[in-house]
């Protein structure tokens, strides 16, 4: 479980202030840059690769975009985003 002032997670739920956001799959991480919300999570076998990060607004408590399907080649398609950073 991860947790903040401003969200709270738990398994695939994503809370934040009464608002619960349920993704396919557990979250892995979050990070919080302004009024956004970037979530990672755990691919699963029917989920797209690549499509696995997320951007959550704080302020409308909605998912506002998800990274775009994007395969490194056309051999290999099982390569989901495996971490999140934010530089300082």
């Amino acid at each position: 479980m991860q947790e903040n002032n401003a969200y709270k997670t738990m398994g695939s739920k994503l809370l934040i202030s009464g608002t619960v956001i349920i993704f396919d799959c557990q979250i892995k991480e979050v990070i919080e840059i302004c009024d956004m919300l970037i979530v990672l999570i755990l691919k699963k076998s029917r989920i797209t690769p690549n499509r696995n990060v997320f951007g959550v607004s704080i302020s409308k408590k909605e998912i506002i975009w998800q990274i775009e399907k994007l395969f490194p080649t056309e051999d290999n398609e099982n390569c989901p985003f495996v971490g999140i950073r934010k530089y300082q």
